[in-house]
């Protein structure tokens, strides 16, 4: 028997940035409703991806390689995972294992979505056609 809080996962879409929201406490148990999260998040082909984490309490070593996993996915796709509203204890995990090297933190979501929203248009291929746009 668990005492682990129960985690809730929702998955939202802002234009072409999927938000992965999590509440909760995620561990060895909970860990693979943020994957599945995540997952659903890259498999509509979604690249751009904001976790907010505001309402996680507790995170361990499976919900950092979760979030890793989810990191690779996101490159390999041509985008990015970035990480927003970190209490001080999930902070505090990703400075010490170097991962708040590795990751794009905000400190919030609307924070966060601004900033994936300024890099998705810095990374769009510019308008080679070499057509007037007058």
């Amino acid at each position: 028997m668990s005492i682990t809080e129960p985690l809730k996962v929702g998955v939202r879409y802002e234009g072409r940035v999927a938000v992965v929201s999590a509440a909760g406490e995620v561990d060895v148990y909970t860990a693979p409703l943020l994957r599945d999260g995540l997952l659903s998040a890259t498999s509509r082909g979604t690249a751009w991806v904001l976790a907010d984490l505001t309402d996680v309490s507790f995170m361990d070593s499976t919900g950092l390689g979760v979030m890793v996993g989810g990191l690779k996915r996101t490159r390999v796709a041509g985008g990015r995972l970035d990480l927003a509203g970190l209490t001080d204890h999930v902070a505090a995990l990703f400075t010490r294992t170097g991962l708040a090297r590795v990751f794009v933190i905000h400190p919030d979501a609307a924070t966060g979505m601004q900033a994936i929203t300024a890099a998705m248009e810095a990374s769009a291929p510019a308008d080679t056609s070499g057509k007037d746009s007058r």
